[in-house]
């Protein structure tokens, strides 16, 4: 089948609180007759932890997110993140709110 990535590339600074680096992308015309686990990530880095956050429809505040981390070694790795390690990130009490086609 076709494989769809995102490709970030550059030199990420620590200076004046930094180390944030983003993309955003919404999931549309999903298949039906498809479920998906988790995330899979194709990385190379310099050997830290990064963290991927996941927001979905019935998130409405911006610090309300799923977490989970990786980490990113100074070889070409494939990581695999599925849903389950995805721990809720919330100044309120959430509920699971991962649609069933997700779980």
């Amino acid at each position: 089948g076709n494989a769809y990535f995102y490709r970030m590339t550059g030199v990420l600074s620590l200076e004046n609180n930094g180390g944030f680096i983003q993309f955003r992308t919404k999931i549309e015309n999903h298949p039906d007759d498809k479920s998906f686990k988790g995330v899979r990530l194709r990385v190379r880095g310099n050997n830290h932890e990064y963290m991927i956050h996941i927001r979905t429809q019935y998130l409405l505040l911006p610090w309300q997110y799923y977490q989970s981390g990786f980490l990113a070694t100074d070889q070409w790795t494939t990581i695999e993140l599925p849903f389950s390690s995805f721990k809720k990130v919330s100044g309120a009490n959430l509920q699971n709110h991962f649609s069933p086609v997700l779980q």
